[in-house]
């Protein structure tokens, strides 16, 4: 994958994988920034229910406007492939710095209330995540916690 394009960003290297696909940092050949690039599996991209999930929760997503969600830049297909293009943040996955060690107190604490904040913002909006795991926040290089990829389970309205 790393050098091929899709659409018009460049695949830099692989970043995660899930039950639905793929993640890549790439390169967004027409503006200058990085970009987190999901792209569904082949199976998920030939099975209809997988990829109107996969498209709604994209749809969703982009409405949340919270400083503790990546922003969705763009939902598309290239070659007949669905992608997501995605905010990049740098950072570690609150899987990997839990595989570390207990977190200490203070840090828990203030990594509770910021996932509990945005996921206040995401209920207001009618959505209702199907999931939400250590794998799925990063904690940002920046101090800030960021979801990313929780799915979801049902959306109001």
């Amino acid at each position: 994958m790393i050098g091929r394009e899709i659409s018009h960003y460049r695949v830099l290297k692989p970043l995660g994988r899930g039950g639905m696909g793929e993640v890549s940092l790439a390169e967004d050949l027409t503006l200058p920034r990085q970009v987190a690039l999901k792209l569904l599996s082949d199976a998920c991209s030939s099975d209809e229910e997988r990829l109107e999930r996969f498209e709604r929760e994209a749809r969703a997503i982009a409405r949340i406007d919270h400083p503790g969600v990546v922003t969705v830049y763009e939902a598309g297909r290239h070659e007949g492939a669905p992608f997501l293009a995605m905010q990049y943040v740098e950072g570690e996955t609150l899987e990997a710095r839990l595989s570390r060690g207990p977190l200490d107190v203070a840090d828990a604490a203030r990594i509770g209330v910021e996932i509990a904040d945005v996921l206040s913002e995401v209920h207001a909006l009618g959505i209702v995540p199907r999931y939400l795991k250590p794998s799925n926040i990063i904690l940002a290089s920046k101090g800030r916690v960021r979801l990313f990829d929780f799915g979801i389970a049902s959306l109001r309205g």
